[in-house]
């Protein structure tokens, strides 16, 4: 049975969206990802940690939670997202500064995960990635990684068409445990996942 390490956003700075219509935020309270209606590509990066799972351990299969910030069911257009890693061993919190939000996603773990064809959502409900093992498993294989490290996931736009975005909660909408959430199982009786008791046992 793999053991399961979750977490979620912790701070402000852990979430961030940007534009390419040049709307950048890490204090906006929605966040998203796809294409927005003016036809700008939107994407988004999440940092998480310390990720308790030791150095080389196996990842079995990984998740993004996200909890709808608004209603988009519609079958056309089509959001496709795209998963992929700061190729970086612990990674630091987002500054208020869009150039430096591009120039960590311009380092990207070798792997990455596709999402396509993404349904639409419904306000106020969760809805679950693809499995997205690929990245986290090559930031977890590199040398410098300790359990403990913080990692960031970036979630950015892959071809999509016309208005087809995907709005999910931030830790500024005020209610953090609506934020995105984590979801990494493995397998190693040497790694820890001693956040996510600390977590929920408050």
């Amino acid at each position: 049975k793999a053991d399961l390490y979750q977490d979620s956003i912790d701070a402000s700075a852990d979430d961030a969206g940007l534009s390419h219509g040049n709307n950048w935020s890490i204090t906006t309270s929605i966040i998203a990802q796809g294409l927005n209606p003016g036809g700008q590509t939107e994407d988004a990066g999440y940092r998480f940690g310390g990720v308790t799972i030791a150095q080389g351990v196996t990842i079995d299969s990984a998740f993004l939670k996200f909890y709808a910030a608004d209603t988009d069911t519609l079958s056309t257009p089509v959001c496709n997202l795209k998963f992929f890693c700061e190729d970086t061993a612990n990674a630091v919190t987002f500054a208020d500064d869009s150039t430096e939000f591009n120039s960590r996603m311009a380092n990207p773990t070798t792997d990455s995960a596709t999402w396509s064809d993404v349904a639409g959502w419904d306000k106020s409900n969760w809805y679950t990635s693809i499995d997205i093992k690929a990245p986290i498993q090559n930031i977890i294989n590199r040398a410098d990684w300790s359990s403990g490290n913080y990692l960031v996931i970036f979630v950015m736009d892959n071809v999509s068409s016309g208005d087809a975005e995907r709005l999910s909660r931030s830790w500024d909408s005020g209610i953090p445990a609506n934020t995105v959430h984590l979801e990494i199982y493995y397998s190693s009786s040497g790694a820890t996942n001693s956040k996510q008791f600390r977590r929920f046992r408050k």
